[in-house]
């Protein structure tokens, strides 16, 4: 494998990048990109996108894809490839929060039930004072293109002047609706899918202690917290099995 070269787990690439390296092309991105889509997969959202072909081609082509899960790793070595680290999506983002502050970028928050955006940014203008924090919006509205309250919700995007746009729906949905929608807001530089992390922001759910998250065990803290995730278990042999059985193609 040349050097920087991705790591094609599944069909989709994979950037093989430090966190460093993966944050300064971040700031690229932020500073320099236009409607910019980052994904961070995990074993879940790859077995996903084998099953669709739709989604397979909205990971595929996004600007950036960034491994979030050991899985992930432990995938690219059985093709006896190498990642170097996770680089997970909330840890990017909050990075990029921080950017922002120091830049002058303006931020939208999307996603959660009603009043977790707004208690989101609350507490991120609480540690950052300097944030822009130009809207946010729930996303319990009908995400459908030309539905009414999508088109509300555009016309917001495009009134409020995000260059930063953080989409929290859970995936597939926040890819999908990025892929469909990220074009037509001309300020914006670069969106991201960020799962259900307004509701860590918001201080509705804890995340994983230092240790957990330094192991690569954040999935099992979250398990033990929300013990409804143990179906979700699963995906990870389903995971390596599907890649150990594309290798054994090739």
């Amino acid at each position: 494998m040349k050097p920087n070269s991705s790591v094609c787990l599944l069909g989709v690439p994979i950037a093989p990048l430090t966190r460093r390296e993966a944050y300064a092309r971040l700031a690229r991105l932020a500073v320099y990109g236009h409607a910019a889509r980052i994904v961070t997969p995990n074993p879940e959202l790859l077995l996903a996108a084998k099953r669709d072909p739709e989604f397979h081609a909205i990971l595929s082509s996004a600007d950036l894809r960034l491994p979030d899960g050991v899985g992930v790793l432990l995938g690219a070595r059985l093709l006896g490839a190498r990642l170097p680290e996770r680089v997970t999506g909330i840890d990017s983002s909050e990075w990029l929060l921080s950017f922002a502050a120091k830049q002058g970028l303006r931020v939208f928050l999307l996603g959660g039930r009603p009043t977790v955006a707004e208690a989101a940014a609350d507490s991120l203008r609480a540690k950052l004072p300097d944030l822009i924090l130009c809207g946010t919006h729930h996303g319990y509205f009908d995400k459908t293109q030309g539905s009414p309250e999508n088109d509300a919700l555009l016309s917001l995007l495009q009134t409020t002047k995000p260059d930063l746009l953080f989409v929290c729906f859970g995936s597939p949905a926040q890819e999908r609706w990025i892929s469909e929608n990220a074009n037509k807001i001309p300020s914006l530089r670069l969106c991201m899918g960020l799962g259900g992390v307004l509701d860590v922001w918001s201080g509705r759910l804890k995340r994983a202690p230092k240790l957990f998250q330094q192991i690569g065990l954040e999935w099992l803290w979250r398990t033990l917290r929300e013990p409804k995730r143990l179906r979700r278990l699963p995906a990870l042999p389903r995971f390596l099995l599907a890649v150990w059985k594309s290798e054994r193609r090739i």
